[in-house]
């Protein structure tokens, strides 16, 4: 929003008793509102009752979150994986196979930012627990179980 638009509706704000401000923070609790819903549904779901479909219909179905149903894909795919990733107990190494020391050198700072990698730290091993807070995450049984948990966390972040 450009600066002297920005003036005018401040201007307009403190002529007429926050009515600006007032919109803008109904606007937030009715969007927030609508992604709490979300957050119950899943919240009181069982590994029986939860439907992934029911819960993307409740960014779909309303106007107000269809912008949003993107993140929900976000936040499902990423429970998804989460759970997937707890339940097989899963190990993930990154190595460097072609130690070209000009490369390394040339994108030293690349390669250990992005890659956590670099000519003396040439082999990673990432274990589950350390892809994700053990105190975080509680463990569970049932791959739909895990699901929830992950989605209510998840969520409980978004909101």
């Amino acid at each position: 929003m450009p600066p002297i638009l920005l003036k005018e509706l401040t201007k307009y704000n403190t002529n007429n008793d926050g009515i600006v401000e007032n919109y803008i923070y109904h606007q937030l609790f009715t969007r927030l509102t609508m992604v709490y819903d979300a957050f119950e549904y899943v919240d009181k779901s069982t590994a029986d009752t939860f439907s992934l479909e029911q819960f993307l219909s409740l960014f779909t179905n309303k106007p107000g979150l269809k912008r949003s149903v993107d993140k929900a894909y976000e936040i499902t795919v990423y429970a998804l994986f989460s759970t997937i990733v707890r339940e097989l107990k899963v190990e993930l190494s990154l190595s460097i196979k072609n130690a070209d020391l000009s490369i390394l050198s040339d994108f030293e700072t690349f390669v250990k930012m992005v890659l956590g990698l670099s000519k003396d730290q040439s082999k990673l091993i990432f274990l589950q627990s350390c892809l994700e807070s053990e105190s975080q995450m509680p463990q569970t049984e049932g791959l739909i179980c895990g699901l929830i948990l992950d989605l209510q966390y998840k969520l409980n972040i978004f909101l």
